[in-house]
């Protein structure tokens, strides 16, 4: 992709500093239980910025002082990492994962180490054998089986070409773009790509890496290739008078390119292009039509799916808009509005970060109603 959640937790801080309002407690009227459990939680900013300085926290600790950043979610498991932050951009912060079973009763959890800055916001994946967690201090990849076990990926040094099941992870500190291989938990370096400067890779479920390539005013060009080596197929994507490509993504047998148009930092999201996985290379790239869709403050939208193959489109205010079974996109109501709220899909369910009150919401039908999510 050509973004990570870390960027966008990043941009959503920044907004909601300059945003903070009495949303502590706003919840949409159909959260039930959530509304109750919500407000019988205090959460202690002191309390946090004690447990974020203290090296020796549990993960209980990290877990009940601070607020979720990341979800995902594999076959009946949850997996989701807490965060203590202190009161300073450059204090002391760290987070802690806990692993859950369909009915949210706790598996496993550990801490994840402490850093003096802000960037203590692990990314986590769901693969084939259960998650990676992609650390920010200490061996970087470590993996969560279902049975809660974790251990550190092996990095090769080796270059292969990528199969089915293989997962993307994301690149830190100038390391070359890695995969992770489920057959033998290694994670291992792509083959060099024949392409400069490259706006975005994603990898489908078959193995297949597609990358956006630099666009003109009128057509973006996509290459892809079985396994990331060769040889390269390049189709186009038709951009109409001014629009612009605003990433890649891999989900749901599909490959999806939004465009945009206007000026600002928030161009209006108005194009949704697909290319099914499962035809051929070079078939022609369709259109899905997401009128009336509004993303709001949104400069890269998030595409993602459910089990069923309906598309979550997921806005950086926010936002989000889930498929109906007849292809039109209807938005969900979340929490607060989403104001200061990260949206994310993990397996069938909706979930939302919300920071101002540090609480995790899930949504068990499309958004229509929520229900805090029980540490």
């Amino acid at each position: 992709m050509t973004h990570s959640r870390a960027a966008r937790e990043d941009r959503q801080q920044g907004l909601s500093r300059l945003g903070v309002t009495a949303l502590v407690l706003l919840v949409l009227a159909g959260c039930g239980d959530g509304r109750s459990a919500a407000s019988s939680r205090q959460h202690s900013s002191e309390r946090e910025y004690r447990v974020a300085a203290d090296q020796n926290a549990t993960a209980q600790q990290i877990i009940d002082a601070g607020g979720p950043v990341r979800v995902a979610a594999s076959a009946d498991r949850t997996l989701v990492a807490w965060r203590a932050e202190s009161d300073d951009d450059e204090g002391p912060q760290q987070a802690a994962w806990r692993l859950y079973d369909e009915r949210g009763g706790r598996i496993a959890e550990g801490t994840l180490g402490q850093v003096r800055e802000q960037s203590a916001i692990p990314t986590l994946t769901a693969v084939a054998d259960g998650f990676l967690i992609d650390n920010y201090a200490g061996h970087r990849l470590r993996h969560v089986a279902v049975d809660g076990a974790i251990s550190n990926v092996t990095i090769s040094r080796g270059v292969r070409p990528t199969q089915s099941g293989d997962v993307l992870v994301e690149s830190q500190g100038g390391e070359r773009l890695r995969f992770y291989h489920p057959a033998d938990q290694t994670a291992y370096s792509l083959p060099k790509l024949p392409f400069g400067n490259p706006q975005g890779k994603v990898l489908d479920g078959r193995g297949r890496l597609w990358v956006l390539l630099v666009w003109s005013k009128r057509e973006a060009k996509v290459a892809s290739a079985a396994g990331g080596a060769g040889p390269w197929q390049r189709t186009t994507v038709p951009l109409q008078e001014g629009g612009l490509p605003t990433g890649i993504h891999a989900a749901a047998g599909g490959v999806f390119v939004p465009t945009a148009h206007g000026k600002g930092m928030y161009p209006r999201i108005d194009g949704l292009w697909q290319h099914s996985t499962n035809g051929t290379p070079s078939d022609p790239w369709s259109r899905l039509p997401i009128t009336g869709v509004n993303l709001e403050k949104t400069l890269q939208p998030l595409v993602e799916a459910l089990p069923d193959g309906r598309l979550v489109l997921i806005g950086e205010s926010g936002v989000v808009w889930v498929q109906g079974a007849d292809g039109t996109f209807i938005r969900a109501t979340v929490p607060g509005q989403g104001v200061n709220g990260l949206p994310e899909v993990a397996g069938s369910r909706l979930f939302l970060s919300f920071t101002r009150d540090h609480q995790l919401y899930v949504s068990d039908n499309d958004g229509q109603s929520w229900r805090v999510f029980a540490r």
